[in-house]
């Protein structure tokens, strides 16, 4: 979100429609998608080394 004044975390995840996933759910849709196992590994690694 850009602008000349700074924006809360949960101000901006209301607009960009944030939902918080557990890491096997996210895992499992990224799957579901045809993401590759590698990729997924990946992917979950480091959302829940952010969480």
């Amino acid at each position: 979100m850009t602008g000349p004044e700074s924006s809360t975390v949960e101000a901006t995840a209301s607009v960009v429609g944030y939902a918080d996933a557990a890491p096997a759910d996210f895992a499992n849709v990224l799957l579901r998608l045809g993401e590759e196992p590698w990729r997924t590994y990946a992917w979950t690694g480091m959302f829940e080394s952010l969480r």
